[in-house]
């Protein structure tokens, strides 16, 4: 079964995300409090919100990327693992490092994202 919600309803939450990401870590123990005090609506808790795990920033030589073909392995500087920036629904709230769990490659969330 698939549910179809307007924009209107999902924009609180993602305000509330957003609204995270760029608060300050004074801020952060007041925001935390006034969490607790909304209501949660089960309304809301299987909605799907999208959640990338990328690295930015990474650059290749045009030459490189002319020649790239699938199996070809770009290679990162080990200190990179620890760099993995978490989205959700494309706002940048965490940083993390990947790692592996049960046998799959995944991010553990190491802190909120500060830019």
């Amino acid at each position: 079964m698939q549910m179809l919600l307007p924009v209107r309803v999902l924009e609180p939450l993602l305000r509330h995300l957003a609204q995270q990401t760029h608060s300050g870590s004074e801020d952060e123990e007041e925001e935390f409090h006034e969490v607790e005090h909304v209501k949660w609506k089960h309304m809301y808790d299987k909605v799907k919100v999208p959640v990338v795990a990328q690295w930015t920033d990474l650059t290749i030589l045009t030459r490189e990327l002319l020649y790239l073909k699938e199996g070809d392995i770009i290679p990162l500087d080990p200190k990179r693992l620890n760099q993995v920036e978490v989205q959700l629904a494309g706002l940048t709230k965490y940083t993390g490092r990947l790692g592996s769990l049960d046998k799959k490659t995944a991010v553990q969330i190491k802190e909120h994202f500060k830019p």
